[in-house]
């Protein structure tokens, strides 16, 4: 059993333009905003969602449950997908493995780009925007590719690479 409620007792809810705040946050959270890498938005994800927007008004909503397990209540569009999250560890030999890019990954540099190295590098683009992988020096894949440096796995990123290899994906 779960409880998500808007305000905790003796508090208001917030209503903008005659909806409440708490509503709007759970549609959104509902819509995708809460969903996780894999796209499955949990009752924890939506209130986690609402308190980060909550957190600097005075509202405080509440999320009370009794669970085995977080079961998605709603599954969206997965930031990355099973099977590219199955390839981790065929890319990366190890969960810290570097991964050194090179132009040939940039299909903008169409004079040495390689069909291959392009599908890649947008797999790593979706890693990157889901957390699972960094730039080695903090700059933009695009340069990274351009000045042939590395990438690698975050630590989030090394907990899936491991999920993989033992075929829990």
């Amino acid at each position: 059993m779960t409880i998500l409620a808007a305000a905790r007792p003796r508090q208001g809810a917030l209503e903008v333009a005659g909806h409440g705040v708490f509503t709007r946050l759970v549609l959104a959270a509902l819509a995708g905003g809460a969903a996780d890498i894999r796209g499955r938005v949990s009752t924890a994800g939506i209130y986690a969602y609402a308190d980060a927007v909550l957190g600097a008004l005075d509202q405080r909503p509440i999320y009370k449950s009794h669970t085995a397990s977080l079961e998605p209540v709603r599954l969206c569009r997965p930031t990355v997908s099973d099977e590219e999250l199955r390839r981790l560890p065929r890319i990366f030999r190890e969960p810290k493995t570097r991964y050194t890019l090179a132009p040939s990954y940039e299909e903008t540099f169409e004079d040495v780009a390689i069909p291959e190295h392009v599908a890649l590098f947008k797999v790593f683009k979706r890693l990157q925007t889901a957390g699972l992988l960094r730039c080695e020096i903090g700059l933009d894949l695009y340069w990274i590719a351009a000045r042939s440096q590395m990438v690698e796995l975050t630590p989030l990123g090394q907990l899936y690479w491991e999920l993989a290899n033992a075929g829990q994906i």
